[in-house]
């Protein structure tokens, strides 16, 4: 056997090799589900092996009745497809008001629906107000409007935090930020 096959042979069984070892796919060779604690997380992995980073849980993975391999790519592939939503948000409110728009309300929505599916751990809902009563009430009502309405689209209390801080500015506060924690 000439050098160049020895060379191809070897390379296709390291390849191999990595895909059972991580699991994966050859587009995505660090991304696997290993159990931590005993509960499935869908994980990012160094060349070495070690985890760096925890993905989300794999709820369905002991009931499913597909392999290791095909529980894999689902998640990878929705993991993927999900990527770029999962960011923190900035809500806008009318000026003097707390009421959510519908562009605020999918936003919420969205979150809820990442947080569900684990790929947000928790949501931080971040509010200003100026030196005074009334606007520090404002802050406060807005908070709680979006903190009930992640709520009512099935996030638990430990899933949300919020807080509020002093606000500087000739603008007006219209604003209300939504932080996530992956």
């Amino acid at each position: 056997m000439n050098y160049a096959i020895k060379t191809t042979i070897t390379a296709a069984i390291v390849l191999m090799l990595n895909s059972l070892v991580f699991g994966a796919s050859d587009n995505d060779l660090n991304k696997t589900i290993i159990l931590v604690n005993g509960v499935p997380f869908f994980v990012e992995m160094n060349e070495n092996g070690n985890q760096i980073e925890k993905i989300a849980t794999v709820p369905t993975y002991f009931a499913s009745n597909d392999t290791h391999n095909e529980i894999l790519d689902k998640v990878s592939s929705d993991y993927e497809d999900e990527y770029d939503n999962i960011k923190s948000r900035l809500l806008i409110f009318p000026e003097d008001q707390a009421m959510l728009d519908q562009v605020a309300v999918d936003h919420i929505r969205d979150l809820a629906r990442l947080y569900m599916k684990g790929y947000i751990q928790s949501i931080n809902i971040s509010a200003a107000h100026l030196d005074n009563n009334i606007d520090e009430a404002l802050a406060a009502h807005r908070i709680s409007s979006v903190y009930q309405m992640l709520k009512d689209f099935g996030i638990e209390d430990e899933g949300i935090t919020a807080d509020m801080k002093q606000y500087r500015s000739d603008l007006p506060n219209v604003f209300v930020q939504l932080k996530i924690k992956k």
